[in-house]
């Protein structure tokens, strides 16, 4: 029992101090980590690709299906344009989503018009909700890389959270375990 907990103990460090880092990276460099991150993506694409293709001629995989060797050419094309220009395909993400919360916020906006013709009660808060979608998709279309920075920073301080409450139950679980030593082995 005692060597489970030193494991988990140890696993437990390991794990908060990677994320404490990983945290603080994101943190404050939000553009260099998201440019490696994504650029780790588009790496993983072009190898998933190159193996699709490689398989389709070396006739390895299960199908010799020409889609195969078309997904795999695309899976590459696409891992190497995001190898060479990750930003814009983050700001090209971001703007894909702020276009859907755009239209969103402007088919509830009508929505919210027909509540209102029809006299429900609480038309007016549909509406504020739908104007709000409407402000921030402006703000995620008009300012992707801004939203990006955001995003980043915030999931690294998320992290750095974490990685603290994980020191925090390793602690616990240490101090656990020598309750249970002192209890299994009685001191002399």
């Amino acid at each position: 029992m005692v060597a489970f907990f030193k494991r988990i103990y140890k696993g437990n460090i390991i794990y908060a101090i990677v994320l404490i880092l990983l945290g603080i990276i994101f943190a404050v460099w939000p553009a260099s980590s998201r440019v490696v991150l994504v650029r780790a993506l588009g790496i993983a694409l072009l190898l998933c690709g190159a193996i699709m293709a490689i398989g389709f001629f070396t006739k390895r995989l299960a199908s010799n299906f020409p889609g195969i060797l078309i997904g795999g050419i695309i899976l590459a094309i696409v891992g190497i344009l995001i190898i060479v220009k990750p930003e814009q395909f983050v700001s090209f993400v971001i703007i894909v989503a702020g276009a859907f919360m755009m239209l969103s916020g402007v088919m509830n906006f009508c929505q919210t018009l027909s509540l209102a013709t029809l006299r429900f009660p609480y038309w007016w808060v549909g509406m504020i909700l739908s104007i709000l979608t409407i402000i921030c998709s402006v703000l995620v279309l008009a300012r992707p890389t801004w939203i990006a920075d955001a995003l980043f920073m915030a999931t690294g301080i998320f992290m750095v959270y974490d990685g603290l409450s994980n020191l925090f139950l390793a602690y616990k679980l240490r101090q656990l375990s020598r309750r249970i030593r002192e209890d299994i082995i009685p001191q002399q």
